[in-house]
């Protein structure tokens, strides 16, 4: 398309301002009336300039300051002998790294135990993915190597436990219940013989008064009888104390991670990992 002188004097005078532009390149149409009597509209060369900058596609946007780029996980480069060289970035090496470590968890040489739920495949997926970011920075002090145990040791519990050490688990904690059961079980028998002495006591009266000591076999009584209310209250609270403790360890329950076979350790590694991950960072 080849503009006329006019058409190219307008684009110049876009510069300029309107006052000295000429009054035919500020014309954009002109209403002519055709042979038939019918009204016709002709553009200028202004005119069509204007129509060709309003259908042309507006220019791309500057990327906004703060906006989040896309995330490259690898370069591919062909090579010459039409193969590909594959460079990971930083992001693909964390994303390589994770995919491995799910397809381990979940394929047949797997160490987490089938009845592992979801959530702990996301625990065991979060836990890998801290310990290799640790790695990474090296141990230089104290609290990273302290951080970096912990995270094996935590990435340890959630594997599968061997049948010996889910026996062993059970026995000590049935040990464990027994313990508080029979502790509560003495406070009752204990209570049981001092109720079981009163008759004795009373028995023992006419000595008491040959003595001349008659009021003594009361005192035993009443002795006695707190003894046993003490015993019979700390009964009661040692046979809450092996509900509590029944219902924590859970002698009798699943043991599918290594860290069920000492009570509280997942909870103790989970504090010491928040706790140290503020002391490292």
């Amino acid at each position: 398309m080849v503009l006329s002188p006019e058409l190219v004097d307008a684009r110049q005078s876009r510069t300029s301002s309107p006052d000295n532009r000429s009054p035919a390149a500020r014309e954009l149409y002109r209403v002519i009336q055709g042979p038939d009597g019918a009204l016709q509209v002709e553009l200028s060369d202004e005119g069509v300039l204007r129509q060709l900058e309003s259908a042309a596609p507006p220019p791309p946007a500057e990327s906004i300051v703060g906006q989040r780029e896309d995330q490259i996980f690898f370069v591919a480069r062909n090579g010459a002998d039409g193969t590909y060289s594959v460079t990971l970035t930083e992001d693909g090496v964390r994303r390589f790294e994770t995919a491995l470590g799910i397809a381990q968890d979940l394929g047949r040489h797997s160490t987490i135990s089938p009845y592992s739920t979801l959530a702990d495949v996301m625990e065991r997926t979060a836990t890998r993915d801290e310990l290799s970011d640790v790695m990474r920075r090296g141990r230089n002090t104290l609290a990273l190597r302290l951080r970096e145990r912990v995270l094996r040791r935590k990435l340890r519990g959630s594997e599968r436990p061997s049948a010996e050490q889910s026996t062993l688990s059970r026995v000590g904690k049935a040990l464990l219940v027994c313990i508080f059961g029979t502790w509560a079980l003495l406070q009752f028998v204990v209570a049981l013989q001092d109720i079981q002495a009163i008759p004795g006591i009373l028995a023992n009266i006419p000595n008491d008064i040959w003595n001349l000591q008659p009021f003594q076999a009361f005192g035993q009584v009443g002795n006695n009888i707190d003894d046993a209310g003490a015993h019979v209250m700390m009964g009661v609270l040692g046979g809450l104390a092996t509900y509590v403790a029944a219902k924590v360890v859970r002698p009798l329950g699943r043991i599918y991670r290594k860290d069920q076979i000492i009570p509280g350790e997942r909870l103790t590694l989970s504090c010491l990992a928040w706790t140290l991950r503020g002391m490292s960072e």
